[in-house]
């Protein structure tokens, strides 16, 4: 495992398929971010199919309780605290799939208002696809600190890790 590009307050973790995303995390400082920085806001986006996997190792890595921000919890967010609330401010250390955040434009924008401390992207090139990118750039792009992740960075070509950096860090990597 290897962290590609350290910016500032910004990273892409880059490393081999299965070798654990906790790994990375922990290599890119999410300790220090989270717990001495004291974040009150952090969003993990991953693809479904690792949602519940995250919750469990942030759980055994980190000892961080998050929430999964599934279809149901966001349902509950509208029914408990009444329609019009924010699920990432009612529950502000969540894990959300990128699907659910790509397909439904008002739930990405709630995302950006929130004022995240940190977004953690799982997968993240990912972002290459149009839905996606669409939804999570501008995502990643207000958070105070981004950790973008994924075994294979370069899966589309080198301009597809370079479009990650250029998310990070525009002003860094213009065209």
């Amino acid at each position: 495992v290897a962290v590609a590009a350290t910016l500032d307050s910004a990273t892409v973790g880059a490393g081999f398929t299965g070798l654990g995303a906790a790994i990375k995390l922990r290599q890119a400082g999410v300790d220090d971010i989270v717990l001495v920085e004291r974040a009150d806001r952090v969003l993990v986006v991953a693809p479904s199919t690792l949602t519940v996997q995250w919750l469990g190792e942030l759980w055994r890595k980190f000892h961080q309780v998050f929430v999964l921000l599934d279809e149901a919890r966001i349902e509950s967010v509208e029914r408990d605290y009444g329609e019009g609330n924010n699920p990432f401010d009612v529950h502000p250390f969540g894990v959300i799939s990128m699907e659910d955040l790509a397909s439904d434009p008002s739930l990405a924008r709630m995302a950006r208002h929130a004022e995240l401390d940190l977004v953690v992207v799982d997968e993240a090139h990912r972002l290459a696809l149009e839905d996606v990118g669409a939804a999570l750039g501008p995502i990643v792009s207000q958070s105070k600190h981004a950790i973008l992740l994924s075994a294979t960075p370069l899966q589309a070509d080198r301009r597809g890790f370079f479009r990650l950096l250029q998310l990070l860090h525009p002003e860094r990597f213009a065209d």
